[in-house]
């Protein structure tokens, strides 16, 4: 005769195993932007642009040389083309495994308990629009292929799209794809977070597509490149936002980043001078770790902290402190350890905790543990410094 202990051992395990299949899983997928575009533009390109004929030429082979090179990977998170997995263990810093474990704590700390598997999808970075389209259609059959993986296992994460610049673009594309390839699939984004996007005419219509379930817009008016695309299709520049009739679904957000002012050596300033310095980021800190060799300043109040680093905490006081806000602008002031909350056409604002100057702090640690000038990582550093150019990687 079973006794109770045992049935109590049974039911126990049971329960247990229910709990463990029932845990929240998220896919977490990091797009990067457009590759070595300083490097390469010229006279002879600017016509390729504007024509959006850029197959066989120099500047494709240019790009894919710089893709290819590992030195790239240490400064962002970016690995190899197509869907990988992000791991831990490489011999060089790998920017895509640190951003990782930062993004995750902020997940932790604002979802506890949610199980997080964290990829990149690498394209070819070029500036073409026919090009994303083609590399979108290249990123559904992936997603379907990864998802089928999890579903032999009875498993059917969330998914979440953390891009950068045109990734943002690439990614509105899936929506394309799902119209003309395979209009009978049912997955969705759950969240897609865009931040530098350049905003364009030509697909803008597409935050209204319902593979799309929630879509975050993050922008910084410190952001001199995001409008200067002048290659975009149907109008001359892109725009930092989307304008017109919007889905509810849309939230864009408004970076700003406020410092102390300090007196700076040799530059007198007046005994009263108070008050606050803009550092609103511009599209190189929106994305890159603060070693990037240009256009991310040191004294930047977060170095060397990418900005999308910080998305999960941007989201979560969205949609807590503001639900209804279809539009805010978040003044970040890590020195108050505070935010000033704003929307347009509303004259409230509202004061939120920003992280504690403690949590910043060891977020900065964390991040310097993997700068390429680390003892342990200065060989395979300075190796890769030789192989390639400072605007290469922009």
């Amino acid at each position: 005769m079973v006794s109770l202990k045992k049935i109590a051992l049974i039911i126990s395990i049971v329960f247990s195993v229910k709990a463990l299949t029932a845990q929240e899983e998220w896919i977490t997928i990091f797009v990067h932007g457009t590759l070595g575009l300083r490097s390469n533009f010229s006279l002879g390109t600017l016509g390729q642009f504007f024509r959006d004929t850029i197959e066989g030429t120099p500047y494709e082979s240019n790009v894919r040389a710089i893709r290819s090179n590992p030195f790239v990977f240490t400064m962002q998170p970016i690995q190899d083309l197509g869907l990988k997995k992000i791991t831990s263990g490489c011999s060089c810093p790998c920017g895509s495994h640190i951003f990782a474990l930062l993004y995750n704590h902020l997940l932790q700390k604002y979802a506890p308990g949610v199980k997080n598997h964290f990829y990149t999808y690498g394209w070819s970075g070029l500036l073409s629009y026919k090009q994303r389209h083609k590399e979108a259609a290249l990123f559904y059959r992936a997603l379907q292929e990864e998802l089928k993986k999890f579903a032999t296992q009875k498993r059917y994460p969330k998914i979440r799209l953390v891009t950068y610049s045109h990734g943002g673009n690439l990614s509105l594309n899936l929506g394309v794809i799902r119209n003309t390839d395979f209009p009978q699939d049912t997955f969705v984004i759950d969240e897609l977070c865009m931040i530098g996007m350049p905003v364009q005419y030509a697909n803008s219509c597409l935050v209204c597509h319902p593979i799309f379930k929630r879509i975050f817009h993050i922008y910084s008016a410190g952001d001199h490149i995001q409008r200067l695309d002048l290659f975009s299709p149907s109008n001359f520049l892109s725009h930092k936002r989307f304008h017109g009739q919007l889905p509810s679904k849309l939230t864009q957000i408004e970076l700003r980043v406020s410092a102390p002012l300090r007196r700076i050596p040799g530059i007198t300033l007046p005994a009263n001078a108070r008050g606050n310095v803009d550092q609103s980021p511009g599209h190189i800190e929106l994305w890159f770790f603060g070693w990037t060799p240009k256009n991310y300043r040191r004294n930047l109040a977060l170095y060397p902290l990418p900005m999308a680093s910080f998305i999960p905490y941007i989201m979560h006081t969205a949609d807590t402190c503001w639900p209804q806000a279809r539009h805010l602008t978040f003044d970040i002031r890590p020195h108050q350890e505070k935010v000033i909350l704003s929307a347009l056409c509303s004259r409230t604002k509202k004061v939120v905790p920003f992280l504690s100057t403690c949590e910043v702090t060891a977020l900065q640690r964390k991040a310097a543990e993997f700068h390429p000038g680390q003892k342990k990582y200065i060989d395979c550093y300075m190796h890769l410094k030789s192989t390639i150019k400072s605007d290469d990687y922009q």
